[in-house]
């Protein structure tokens, strides 16, 4: 799905390298990122949200704790992306949404919604810190976005090859 892509750095927003498990990302936080970075996530528009999870694996090396629960949305947002007509989530984590280090239960509400209900594509486990610094870097935001992926005859999920072309 090709498009306008948006990144918020959730985690440079709270000022932090790697948000904690199972911290829950408010539609409020997203609104508060917009404004700190001047962009304004749209129609259309695929949202890319950053928060440091990833580091875990790429930069400390801990295997463990990435998969430790995570970060992440929940259903409180998704009503607000959906008004604003945001074709696609991705983020750095695995499941998009926030989950607790040893769950008894994963429910997943977040992707039944997004998915099931809404018809939304998700992204998991991107490797977001380069684009981070080139945004930051420069202050622009915003970039054209691809993810093309495998054709696979009736398959419900592929691999594929992120791109942000800035």
């Amino acid at each position: 799905m090709p498009g306008r892509g948006v990144l918020l750095d959730i985690a440079a927003f709270r000022n932090e390298e790697i948000l904690e498990a199972a911290t829950v990302i408010t539609l409020a936080d997203f609104e508060a990122a917009e404004a700190r970075q001047g962009v304004r996530v749209g129609e259309g528009d695929i949202l890319l949200f950053r928060t440091g999870l990833i580091r875990h694996f790429t930069v400390h090396g801990s295997v463990e704790r990435y998969w430790k629960g995570e970060p992440g949305i929940d259903l409180s947002c998704v009503g607000g992306r959906h008004e604003r007509g945001v074709a696609a989530i991705a983020s750095d984590n695995w499941s998009i949404e926030a989950i607790p280090p040893n769950p008894e239960k994963h429910m997943l509400p977040v992707h039944c919604v997004l998915i099931r209900d809404l018809g939304m594509t998700l992204g998991e486990i991107f490797d977001l810190e380069s684009l981070a610094e080139d945004c930051a870097e420069d202050g622009v935001w915003e970039f054209f976005f691809t993810a093309p992926v495998l054709k696979v005859v009736n398959g419900v999920g592929s691999p594929i090859t992120p791109l942000a072309f800035k």
